[in-house]
């Protein structure tokens, strides 16, 4: 095993790399650039360089699940700029409460819980760019963070905002059958294989409210075995659909 930090060294891509599979672990631009080489020389990867960056982009996963008919709330776009007085539309939202992320982000980065009259405020202060806008959701209860890695599938509940690592950690439950579905269905879109999905259960069900590309998986002690599965069937699979080809050729 080699770890690779592609913003701290040079790495040859003009010949093959002597890889025989990537995992991306990060979603640095760095590493998806290296990975989708890679896998532009036939390597394949887990996650791939594609998905990992889809995974990123809020708003298109967001209208990919929203299109196949699954629990997300509804989501907007708006661009954020301080040096205006006033930001485009800014009148037209609701006065809150309101979630703010920015458009690409990951393990919290890029997220904003706001009172009820602070977008403006926090519109002055945070660097020009898309930003996605979503209705904080009424909780009934704590949030459920699902991890998947392959075939298996767990879950954390956990308070939100969790502040310390024990309460990042949460508390590893079952999770209901139709939100596992529902979350299979989202990383089938999406192209992941090991991947996680943030549900928040409200008055009218559950709602998806964000998807992660290779998370941490706090909370479940029994998720490295299975990403060390997820990886390992991912180049078997690999494998055979090379040998099929040698042998159709």
């Amino acid at each position: 095993m080699e770890l690779l930090e592609p913003e701290a060294r040079h790495i040859r891509l003009d010949r093959r790399p002597a890889w025989d599979l990537v995992v991306l672990k990060s979603g640095s631009p760095a590493a998806r650039h290296l990975t989708a080489v890679a896998e532009a020389w036939g390597v394949p990867a887990v996650n791939g360089s594609t998905s990992t960056g889809l995974a990123q982009d809020r708003l298109a996963w967001s209208a990919l699940l929203r299109q196949a008919r699954l629990p997300v709330p509804d989501v907007r776009l708006v661009w954020l700029d301080p040096s205006r007085a006033r930001s485009p539309g800014l009148r037209d939202w609701p006065a809150g409460p309101l979630i703010v992320k920015a458009q690409r982000g990951s393990r919290g980065n890029g997220l904003w819980r706001l009172p009820i009259g602070g977008l403006e405020r926090l519109a002055s202060v945070i660097p020009a760019g898309p930003y996605v806008l979503m209705r904080e959701m009424p909780r009934t209860g704590d949030d459920l963070k699902i991890y998947v890695a392959g075939p298996w599938l767990g879950g954390v509940e956990r308070q939100f905002p969790a502040r310390t690592l024990e309460e990042k950690r949460g508390r590893a439950v079952d999770v209901p059958d139709e939100i596992a579905t529902a979350v299979r269905r989202a990383g089938a879109l999406l192209g992941l294989s090991c991947y996680g999905c943030d549900v928040v259960r409200g008055e009218a069900g559950w709602w998806i409210v964000d998807v992660n590309a290779f998370p941490g998986y706090k909370g479940r002690d029994d998720a490295p075995a299975a990403i060390a599965n997820a990886i390992e069937r991912a180049w078997l699979a690999h494998q055979s659909g090379a040998a099929a080809t040698e042998v159709r050729g």
